[in-house]
């Protein structure tokens, strides 16, 4: 095994140092990996419209999963990411075979690119159902790196051929650029097969730090953010307990993320409902990828922040937003942490009637070539995206250029939770920034709440 993942690293880093020395498009790839729950028993036609399409500069690399002893484990090629990736996918390339359910990974990449904007995302997914990461505890398949089965290949072998197919790629998205996947975080689902047996649950601390501590091997970075999805329990069974020893297991779970400077959990779980005893509902997928998205960037924030030179500076607001929806102020639109589709996020700032006009100093003048702000509209409870977004800069904070205008180009009457990002790319000099973002006013004549007032809610703008 250790010889294994010696070849996986030597490989990896060739082609890193190599792609630096190139033309290259930086893309930020996040491991999703586990058991069921990471599988994913979501199905397609609980989708929202939203989700229920391909997702444009997301890209997944889905290692076929294969039981322990298998040669077919972690097979696979880049695709744009999609619905279908949940239980009964299976990749043999160059084919990939969609299913009818899906994970937590559409939601989680759709969340990522609401908090990475400007930048490209791509997914490495290597999870099976039922497998342990305890020797003792292998009906199912294990990720322990120590166990040899028949022929000496278990999960952790599939998991690193995933891993080295997917890194193998020059150009994922077959754009005519060489791509440089940027390890930025790994997501862990799994738990649940650990739970059957005592002295296996007793042992999920250690198994778990020693399992990280190999993967964050594997992409290279000792101190990679690691979220961690807690079990829950349906106590849909007669002894009201579906894993006997799933106390224990979370317990270890809580210790892992206690004593690890660089991981994080998800406690959300015990709050969501099952299609059966061991797996989520869909809305549950949905949620719990969002919660993923959010928690690795969390703990990449003060890495992120760098990359707008905006959360450097100060920022003022000519009129307050509302005391409903204030977030913390005006240095919310500049932390470098966007709201989600959820109004109510406390990340929003909310303008009952009255518009943004936001003026931004960087602290010096510098060279700028992309300008953008976060937008929600929610017309079922008052909110629409502004009539438009008018952006300005200076030199000296007097003499302003003329405004440029954006348009978001989106129908009032389009419903649901939507969330747009207009961004302004032209290459300046500028010291100071003014964005301007006009409410609608009032409700339309149409609406239910016509000649109300209207909601504006803006969030996160970033300037590069």
């Amino acid at each position: 095994m250790t010889r294994l993942l010696v070849i996986c690293l030597v490989l990896f880093l060739p082609e890193m140092i190599f792609s630096q020395e190139r033309k290259v498009d930086t893309v930020r790839v996040f491991y999703l990996g586990g058991q069921s729950n990471m599988d994913g028993f979501g199905f397609n036609k609980d989708l929202p419209d939203d989700l229920n399409k391909e997702l444009n500069d997301v890209w997944i690399f889905h290692g076929n999963p294969a039981p322990d002893d298998s040669e077919k484990g972690g097979k696979g090629l880049w695709k744009k990411m999609s619905p279908g990736h949940g239980i009964g996918f299976s990749s043999n390339d160059p084919i990939n075979k969609l299913s009818e359910r899906f994970g937590a990974e559409l939601s989680f990449a759709r969340k990522m690119q609401s908090l990475y904007p400007d930048e490209k995302i791509a997914i490495i997914k290597y999870s099976l159902g039922g497998t342990s990461i305890d020797t003792a505890a292998t009906s199912a398949g294990t990720w322990d790196v120590d166990y040899l089965g028949k022929n000496g290949i278990n999960q952790y072998d599939h998991f690193l051929n995933t891993v080295r197919n997917a890194f193998s790629k020059k150009d994922i998205d077959n754009d005519g650029t060489e791509d440089f996947l940027v390890p930025s975080g790994i997501v862990w689902m799994q738990g649940e097969s650990d739970a059957q047996r005592e002295d296996v649950a007793m042992r999920y601390y250690e198994n778990l730090k020693k399992l990280m501590g190999l993967i964050r091997a594997t992409f290279r970075s000792s101190d990679l953010p690691v979220v961690i999805g807690k079990i829950s329990d349906s106590g849909q069974s007669r002894s009201g307990k579906v894993w006997a020893f799933g106390e224990l297991v979370q317990y270890g779970q809580e210790k892992f993320v206690r004593l690890d400077d660089h991981a994080a959990i998800v406690r959300q779980t015990k709050h969501y409902k099952h299609s059966d005893a061991a797996h989520y509902n869909s809305e549950a997928y949905i949620d719990l990828g969002e919660r993923f998205a959010q928690a690795i960037f969390d703990m990449n924030a003060p890495e992120v922040r760098l990359l707008s030179k905006a959360t450097k500076g100060k920022i003022s607001i000519t009129h307050k937003p509302s005391d409903k929806y204030r977030a913390k102020g005006a240095r919310s639109l500049i932390d470098q942490k966007p709201g989600s589709k959820y109004f109510d996020d406390e990340s929003w700032l909310g303008f009952e009637e009255t518009d943004l006009a936001a003026t931004i100093d960087l602290g010096s003048s510098q060279r700028l070539e992309n300008i953008s702000i976060g937008l929600l509209q929610d017309v079922g409870v008052w909110i629409f995206f502004p009539e438009y977004v008018e952006i300005s800069w200076s030199e000296d904070g007097k003499s302003f250029n003329k405004p440029q205008r954006m348009e978001h180009g989106v129908s009032q009457r389009e419903f649901g939770q939507l969330m747009k990002r207009l961004r302004l790319e032209k290459k300046i000099q500028a010291r100071y920034i003014k964005v301007y973002a006009k409410n609608v006013g009032k409700c339309p004549d149409w609406h239910v709440g016509a000649g109300e007032k209207a909601w504006l809610f803006v969030d996160e703008i970033t300037v590069k």
